[in-house]
């Protein structure tokens, strides 16, 4: 429990502080930051905001009775990805052409590889299906 609050700090921090410095520079005004953790998620720091809740109730459960404040990271969870902060950026940014195609290449909340990049792995696999059925046959 207390590594995953740990990396849950840690990541939130980095995740803060890549926004903070891609907002600093000049050139990126107006624009969205798409770099860093940014890649693998809209909002890094809302999730890892979350994982160190999780953190605090994996931590609890070692004690008699605290398995009993699951509510606690699953209201943060639910709270961050469905009512404040996610849905207030993603209104905020609807209307962008940019915002609209980092939707569509990157994750929402869970940090996960671009969609373009799995795309590219999905086309190689319809293109070689021959190869794709040895590989698995091996």
């Amino acid at each position: 429990g207390w590594v995953i609050i740990f990396v849950g700090i840690i990541l939130e921090f980095v995740s803060d502080i890549q926004l903070l410095v891609f907002k600093k520079k000049k050139e990126n005004k107006g624009k969205l930051c798409m770099t860093g953790l940014w890649r693998w998620s809209r909002h890094p720091n809302f999730f890892f905001e979350a994982v160190v809740w999780w953190g605090f109730y994996i931590t609890a459960c070692s004690i008699k009775w605290g398995y009993i404040t699951i509510w606690a990271p699953v209201v943060i969870t639910l709270t961050l990805r469905y009512v404040s902060g996610v849905p207030l950026i993603e209104e905020k940014y609807k209307d962008r052409e940019d915002f609209e195609q980092y939707k569509k290449q990157t994750n929402c909340f869970i940090p996960w590889f671009p969609k373009s990049a799995s795309q590219v792995t999905q086309r190689i696999i319809v293109e070689n299906p021959e190869k794709e059925r040895r590989r698995n046959l091996s």
